[in-house]
């Protein structure tokens, strides 16, 4: 129904389990295409991501803890191929909470803990979630807001973590 209203088409009809459209006239069309992102946590509605969604915004570890980032991805490529599609047809978005300090991490991401480590040890496990678990985007949440995280992050960690992905795809 969305994508209808959106098209600028006049006279939309459509009956659904849930909502129907008789003559609605849509639009205006917007300028550019419009994605319909889900940020799912459920498995049903991961399954109806990997159907219909343009993307997935990976909820932050409170919402859903990353050992189960994997497990969705993997609902969300079965859905899309049993709908015909690719799985890259969906785009993901890891929404990283932390904070870039001075001293070392742990070993991996675990439960919902913010991330917390050097810049060097934020890049690794970016790195890693680009690679391994296929995000197409790294979204950082600053645990406590502050412009020096904001610029840690865009000075040291995102160019390195660019530079290692690319280099790992080349």
């Amino acid at each position: 129904m969305i994508r209808a209203v959106w098209s600028g088409r006049r006279g939309l009809r459509y009956t659904g389990k849930h909502y129907t459209l008789q003559g609605l006239h849509g639009g205006p069309m917007p300028a550019h295409a419009i994605g319909i992102w889900v940020g799912a946590v459920g498995e049903r509605m991961l399954h109806l991501t990997g159907r219909l969604a343009d993307g997935w915004a990976a909820p932050i570890v409170s919402y859903l803890p990353c050992e189960r980032w994997g497990w969705a991805q993997e609902v969300i490529d079965n859905a899309a191929c049993e709908a015909g599609r690719e799985s890259s047809e969906v785009v993901r978005i890891a929404n990283i909470v932390g904070t870039i300090a001075n001293h070392g991490g742990s070993t991996h991401l675990h439960g919902s803990a913010p991330l917390e480590g050097t810049s060097t040890y934020w890049t690794q496990m970016l790195v890693s979630l680009a690679l391994e678990l296929r995000f197409d985007a790294l979204v950082f949440w600053p645990q406590e807001m502050s412009r020096e995280q904001v610029e840690r992050f865009a000075h040291e960690i995102a160019p390195a973590v660019r530079e290692a992905v690319e280099n790992a795809e080349a």
